[in-house]
């Protein structure tokens, strides 16, 4: 479990989800992210989000885990 101010990687939206350092800010909780359906038939995910603070001082909700159904 991260906690605030812990230096991570995270898959950075901007940067075509390459892994990105930076620093956790929370969990963006109540906030989930829809991920629409990609090439090959994959489909729509839920995940949950966390918010992290990119070196340049910018901050993003990104995606922290994936929820996946019982």
């Amino acid at each position: 479990m991260f906690e605030t101010g812990d230096r991570i990687r995270f898959p950075d939206p901007l940067r075509g989800d390459a892994l990105t350092e930076g620093t956790f800010v929370e969990i963006a909780a109540g906030q989930p992210i829809k991920i629409p359906p990609r090439v090959g038939g994959v489909s729509t995910r839920i995940v949950d989000a966390a918010w992290v603070r990119r070196d340049d001082g910018t901050t993003e909700r990104v995606i922290h885990a994936w929820i996946r159904p019982a």
